[in-house]
């Protein structure tokens, strides 16, 4: 079972001490964390994350579709060993970009989704 500190750092209420998530909550957290991290943002691991802030005001193709695909998929396989990948959408809109990640937990066969949408804020 996974365990990891809740990122909204509020107490328990029972104990006081930082809240945390547990097993498939922790894992959403992970994934959520590496897609919304830029590249060059950790200065003891450069590669890590998406970079897909950087592409949010960038003209928007079917080959930058593959290439935010590919950066996705990729750093997910390097940092986050405790899940498979089965498949991965990115969509810009107006004003938003889109990325649902489909994947598999190694202790758990049932497929599940995360949907992280990143706006655009003029």
């Amino acid at each position: 079972m996974r365990k990891d500190i809740d990122f909204s750092f509020l107490a328990h209420p029972m104990t006081g001490d930082l809240a945390t998530k547990k097993s498939s909550a922790a894992i959403k957290q992970a994934l959520k964390n590496i897609v919304l991290t830029n590249f060059y943002e950790r200065g003891f691991n450069v590669e890590f994350g998406t970079n897909l802030r950087a592409s949010l005001f960038e003209v928007f193709g079917p080959l930058d579709a593959q290439v935010m695909r590919d950066n996705i998929k990729k750093s997910i396989q390097n940092f986050e060993p405790s899940v498979e990948l089965t498949n991965i959408y990115v969509e810009q809109n107006e004003n938003t970009l889109d990325a649902v990640i489909y994947y598999t937990e190694h202790n758990n066969a049932q497929e599940q989704s995360l949907t992280v949408v990143l706006d655009r804020i003029r």
